[in-house]
């Protein structure tokens, strides 16, 4: 099946992207040719993780070109990460080490999230919309860097207080969130800093980390 786009992202940048699938299908067949089937989901991963930071890379190019808005650019990807991890599933095809689109989805975000490229297209992102502001009129462009900064600075700082304690306690991202009981969107939403959690979340969080909620970052 063919890898489908977000609505509305423009053509103009589509082809790199298109260029990174198929460097990653390779890499993918030549993983499983060098490591055999137990390489399944490390190639999978691997290859998902090519098409995001690509499209990604590419959002953050029409936002300096303005093609886009810096504001539509998480959606969008969001959206992107759906779509690729579909076509990813089918295309590959990936029914061997995943019973279901869902499974392999739910399986993998988690990694997608805590990869380096991740964090490489949210500092590519920050960049992107500095350049964006430089380019446009401040009064046109201030709301709109005003929430972009509110996201990062949240990010920036959760991240820096969290990310120690879960080495020093050999903790994942995911394994959090299963000792505070929540949904792994939970703990990957609150360190992208997208949401703030209930009070009772906040508590379980905490607790699972092993210092006073008080000293969790908003």
């Amino acid at each position: 099946m063919a890898l489908e786009f977000p609505p509305h992202f423009p053509s103009a940048f589509v082809a790199p992207v298109i260029a990174a699938r198929i460097r990653a299908e390779r890499e993918f067949r030549d993983e499983l040719v060098r490591g055999g089937m137990d390489h399944g989901k490390t190639a999978a991963l691997k290859y998902l993780v090519i098409l995001v930071a690509a499209f990604g890379q590419q959002a953050c190019g029409a936002v300096r070109a303005g093609a886009i808005q810096v504001q539509s650019v998480e959606s969008s990807v969001d959206e992107f990460e759906r779509l690729a991890s579909v076509h990813a599933y089918y295309e590959l095809p990936l029914s061997r080490w995943w019973p279901s689109w869902e499974a392999f989805r739910d399986e993998l975000k988690p990694h997608l999230r805590w990869s380096q490229e991740w964090q490489a297209l949210f500092a590519d992102l920050e960049r992107a919309a500095e350049s964006a502001a430089s380019d446009a009129p401040a009064s046109a462009l201030r709301p709109s860097k005003s929430k972009g900064q509110r996201l990062t600075d949240a990010r920036t700082r959760r991240r820096a207080a969290v990310e120690p304690i879960l080495k020093a306690k050999g903790l994942s991202p995911a394994g959090w969130a299963t000792q505070a009981e929540v949904d792994t969107s939970v703990v990957y939403d609150y360190l992208d800093g997208k949401t703030r959690p209930r009070q009772a979340t906040r508590n379980g969080l905490a607790k699972a980390l092993g210092i006073a909620e008080s000293k969790l970052p908003d």
